[in-house]
């Protein structure tokens, strides 16, 4: 998963990389909205947090001009401080959820990932994918209920694959979910880690990561 944070003074967003990326999500964090807006349209991340103290009209204007350029990514306001017509305003012009007050880390990871989930169509935390299930919560891949063991690379990879089985995922995709900066983009990175995965995953499960040549790669049913 990759997140982006619009944090005017960078400080009320302080927990969310460090915690984020322990759990292998890249955030990228921005105090300059112009900049934000345009790295959404090149990265195109999972989420959007907008982070502040206190939840303003110029907050609720922002999401407003981020709807209105067509933009469906979900939105995730965390404010300390908010009134109630503040926060009406805020999902009437767009937000998907509004963390008001304190939160454990623990529970705001829990509500990004489920508004992530829910934006792919995806209702459960577990993806059946016989005999492959997928944990999103826990992390973690089992076949047949024992544990898969996978890099963190290679997870982030196996579960950009299976949440979109029979589809396409570019392999520019999977560097943006793997690569906060461009410049320390690898693209031998991810020949490796198909490699690894086609013989972890596809060995005499009924299942395939196919080439597609020019595009990428589709996780399918052989």
């Amino acid at each position: 998963m990759r997140i982006l944070i619009f944090d005017k003074n960078q400080a009320s967003s302080c927990f969310a990389p460090l915690l984020m990326s322990r759990l292998g999500i890249v955030t990228d964090t921005f105090s300059d909205i112009d900049n934000a807006l345009r790295s959404l349209k090149r990265f195109h991340p999972d989420v959007f947090i907008i982070s502040t103290h206190q939840l303003c009209e110029q907050h609720c204007a922002l999401i407003s001009r981020y709807r209105k350029k067509g933009i469906v990514t979900p939105v995730i306001v965390t404010a300390t401080e908010s009134t109630k017509d503040l926060r009406i305003t805020a999902y009437e012009a767009g937000a998907d959820d509004i963390v008001s007050g304190e939160i454990e880390a623990e529970e705001f990871v829990a509500r990004v990932s489920a508004i992530e989930r829910r934006s792919r169509g995806i209702a459960s935390n577990r993806i059946q994918l016989p005999p492959y299930e997928l944990d999103l919560s826990g992390r973690q891949l089992l076949r047949d209920g024992t544990e898969v063991e996978l890099t963190n690379y290679e997870y982030m990879v196996a579960e950009l694959l299976m949440k979109r089985t029979g589809k396409v995922v570019t392999r520019d995709e999977m560097m943006r979910q793997l690569y906060s900066d461009a410049d320390l983009q690898n693209q031998d990175v991810i020949n490796v880690l198909i490699c690894r995965l086609k013989k972890k995953l596809c060995r005499d499960s009924g299942l395939r990561i196919k080439t597609i040549r020019g595009l990428g790669y589709v996780f399918q049913q052989q």
